[in-house]
């Protein structure tokens, strides 16, 4: 017993040195940062009042650079310090377990991430919470976790006009397909297909015939539209919400010569999508107010660091692009 006894002495005390070693090496982390006025995450000659963890996915595409553009400028503006993470691909979603769970250990001030719709992402926001630390889910909500707020765009709403636009390009009539991002843990893309649902609801000739899902960007649109285009000839419109998917599914159009056959609904604004939107292979897309969620997820956190209090929802427009007001937008 006295050998069991010692042993469990022995873990307890790596435990708690390899947690003081992870927080001073944090904190080290972040002093450095601030003293470097020309880093990108605090430029501010002034101690910073607040540290805060971030936690976003590592991708190209414009409304995460537009998110983190936001994050950094409203970051300065507030005097505080941010250390943005990036989860990344296939374990995008251990890594953000990961930096959660380091940003806990270094008492960070705050913690903005998107979220995942399982227990054990839950149970972590929740602990986060019980220590202190404040969390806002940014972009997609766990509502039934303990966390502070929600900052994005409203998935509902988002869904509601990708429907009206389908409407619209296809004067009420139309057999829809919809192809999702990968549902695995992403509570937003449920909310987007009931959107859409109501976004048809008032159209009697228009119907969802099918809905799929893509789990690896740009080749999955590929080859669920090309499944699609050979079997489900009614089709005659196709929702995407997101950018890889809706650039994928635009491609299989031009490479299937379906162009003017079928309409194509998508989702963010990057070059490719504006460039497919002018030649007329996509209709319309609905892009988020991806640098306003960067901006209000600082000034949430930094009002519940202040007041104590915010609104469990601060949700940003999206607005919708077409030929029509094309040029308007990229002016």
């Amino acid at each position: 017993m006295k050998i069991l006894y010692k042993i469990i002495i022995l873990v307890l005390l790596i435990i708690v040195t390899a947690s003081i070693v992870l927080s001073i090496s944090y904190s080290r982390k972040i002093d450095v940062m601030v003293m470097d006025e020309k880093g990108p995450m605090f430029s501010s000659k002034k101690p910073p009042k607040y540290h805060f963890s971030i936690i976003l996915r590592n991708t190209d595409e414009p409304y995460i650079k537009e998110v983190e553009k936001g994050l950094k400028d409203t970051a300065n503006s507030l005097n505080t310090a941010i250390e943005i993470n990036y989860s990344n691909g296939v374990d995008d979603y251990k890594d953000a377990i990961k930096y959660i769970n380091i940003a806990i250990a270094s008492r960070v001030d705050g913690i903005i991430t998107h979220a995942y719709s399982t227990t054990e992402f839950q149970k972590l926001i929740d602990k986060a919470e019980e220590n202190k630390i404040p969390v806002i889910n940014l972009d997609a909500d766990l509502s039934n976790s303990k966390r502070s707020a929600y900052v994005g765009t409203n998935g509902f709403e988002t869904g509601s006009k990708a429907g009206q636009l389908v409407a619209e390009a296809l004067n009420g009539k139309a057999k829809v397909a919809v192809i999702l991002e990968s549902l695995e843990g992403n509570v937003n893309e449920n909310v987007k297909l009931d959107g859409i649902n109501n976004g048809i609801k008032s159209f009697k000739d228009i119907k969802v015939e099918t809905v799929k899902v893509s789990d690896t960007g740009i080749l999955g649109a590929n080859d669920i539209t090309q499944d699609i285009l050979i079997n489900n000839h009614e089709v005659n419109a196709i929702i995407c919400t997101s950018s890889k998917d809706t650039i994928g599914a635009a491609q299989l159009v031009v490479d299937f010569n379906r162009v003017g056959d079928i309409t194509i609904i998508g989702y963010d604004s990057t070059p490719e999508i504006l460039s497919y939107i002018q030649k007329g292979i996509i209709y319309g897309t609905i892009v988020p107010a991806a640098y306003k969620i960067g901006c209000d997820s600082i000034k949430t956190l930094v009002s519940l660091k202040e007041n104590g209090r915010v609104s469990a929802y601060i949700h940003t427009d999206s607005i919708v692009i077409t030929k029509s007001n094309l040029k308007n937008y990229l002016k």
